[in-house]
């Protein structure tokens, strides 16, 4: 999370959300690419164990370690 970022109320019916910004757009024509900066983001504080997940490209995700597959359009 970004050093500016704050807590804020729940905004989403998800147990964690963000809110970003773009940071850099230099490579979104080239490369399809987003700097993103967290602004804001809110957990659940009810939540025990939250997991994190994190996008590795072509439909592959890692949640805590385990990778997930789905289904993708990139080409």
């Amino acid at each position: 999370m970004g050093k500016n970022a704050e807590v804020v109320k729940k905004s989403l019916p998800y147990p964690e959300s963000t809110v970003c910004r773009v940071a850099d757009g230099k490579m979104v024509t080239r490369y399809n690419f987003f700097v993103l900066e967290v602004c804001k983001a809110w957990i659940d504080p009810a939540r025990r164990n939250p997991h994190t997940i994190h996008h590795l490209g072509r439909g592959a995700f890692a949640v805590d370690g385990e990778t997930i597959r789905l289904p993708s359009k990139m080409k």
